[in-house]
């Protein structure tokens, strides 16, 4: 469910940079809202919420996007899933569903290639970013297996 949370994980990890993360609670006549904090390398990037998740969600999202203005790119696993499928001529097919109402879904996706299951399985509240995390989870099997973009 945290998809900017995984996406700044591994933007971290491959850019080898150092980060720490901070939330704390602060009380309102409103109720507690939370404000996280994340300091990577040069950069603060701040998220506020009433949820402790969204929170931290949000302070991800503008650090994914402070750290993409000083040039670090982050990777579109759907976008290097579908690079590999064209190189070696695989059939990628994302399998999407979702429960929850309306407002509160909770969308899973899995991915097919040449119609085997790969195992994985994306959770997150938006179908898009569930493909993404269910791009990236074959992404990374397939180049563990010797498959590469280049």
């Amino acid at each position: 469910m945290h998809y900017y949370n995984i996406i700044l994980t591994d933007l971290i990890n491959r850019h080898h940079l150092q980060a720490q993360y901070h939330t704390q609670p602060h009380h309102t006549q409103r109720g507690v809202v939370y404000v996280a904090t994340i300091f990577v390398n040069d950069l603060t990037a701040r998220g506020e919420d009433y949820d402790r998740g969204k929170a931290q969600e949000k302070a991800a999202h503008d650090a994914i996007g402070r750290l993409e203005t000083q040039g670090f790119r982050r990777r579109h696993f759907k976008t290097d899933l579908n690079n590999i499928a064209k190189k070696y001529r695989l059939l990628v097919r994302y399998e999407n569903s979702y429960e929850g109402t309306p407002d509160r879904r909770t969308h899973k996706s899995t991915v097919t290639i040449n119609g085997t299951p790969e195992g994985s399985l994306g959770i997150a509240s938006r179908e898009i970013f569930a493909e993404e995390l269910a791009a990236k989870t074959v992404v990374e099997s397939l180049e563990a297996r010797g498959y590469r973009l280049r």
